[in-house]
């Protein structure tokens, strides 16, 4: 039965790479994600909807 399992994590953890088991991961890039939400929140703060009557 074992080999019909797979086990799969994210954030590309060290814990990976020393485990007896396999383990698959995907690298997250957590400072890009939050400087690219940043930029969207920025800018979407920055323009105003037209035509609301606000």
């Amino acid at each position: 039965m074992p080999e019909d399992i797979a086990v799969t994590g994210y954030d590309n953890n060290h814990f990976a790479s020393e485990s007896a088991v396999p383990i698959s991961t995907v690298a997250q890039p957590g400072e890009e994600m939050g400087q690219r939400r940043r930029t969207s929140c920025w800018s979407a703060s920055r323009t105003r909807p037209t035509g609301t009557g606000r």
